[in-house]
C-alpha cells in the first residue's frame, strides 16, 4: 500500500513540474509579444514553429484601409529569447527550412522603406537576398 502512495506522489510531482515549466514559457512569450506589438492591435496573430520546434515565428497582421502590414519576430524556444524582429508591408513571412525564413513582399506595390524580399538564417543571424539553405 505504501508503494501505491509513493507512485501517486511521484506522478503528481512530475505532472505539476511539467505544468509549471509550460506556464513560465507561455508567460515569457506573452510578455515579449506585448513588447513587440505595443499599442498595435493584431487583426490576426499567427504562430508557426519550425519542424524541430526550436524556434517560433510570430506574425502580427495589421490590416489598414489600403494595405496590410506584417510585424514579425522569431523567438527561440530553447533559450526563451527574441532572435529577430522586423516588419513588412503587403507581404508574408514563412519558414523555408528549419533555420531559414523568407520575407516575401508582394510584387508591384511600392514600399516606403527598403523591405525587398530576403532570406534570414536564425542560426547565424545572416540576411541575404539569395537563398542560404545550407549555411550553418
Amino acid at each position: 500500500m505504501n508503494i501505491r502512495y509513493f507512485l501517486i506522489l511521484i506522478f503528481l510531482t512530475v505532472l505539476f513540474s511539467c505544468t509549471t515549466n509550460k506556464s513560465n514559457s507561455s508567460t515569457i512569450q506573452s510578455s515579449i509579444l506585448e513588447d513587440i506589438t505595443g499599442n498595435n492591435k493584431c487583426d490576426s496573430l499567427v504562430v508557426l514553429e519550425n519542424k524541430p520546434k526550436t524556434y517560433s515565428l510570430y506574425k502580427c497582421i495589421v490590416n489598414n484601409e489600403h494595405r496590410s502590414a506584417v510585424n514579425f519576430f522569431i523567438y527561440s524556444n530553447n533559450s526563451d529569447s527574441l532572435i529577430y524582429q522586423n516588419s513588412i508591408a503587403n507581404g508574408d513571412v514563412y519558414w523555408v527550412t528549419d533555420d531559414v525564413i523568407k520575407v516575401d513582399r508582394v510584387e508591384g506595390i511600392e514600399s516606403e522603406s527598403d523591405n525587398n524580399d530576403y532570406f534570414f538564417n536564425v542560426s547565424n543571424s545572416s540576411r541575404t537576398a539569395k537563398p542560404i539553405f545550407n549555411q550553418k
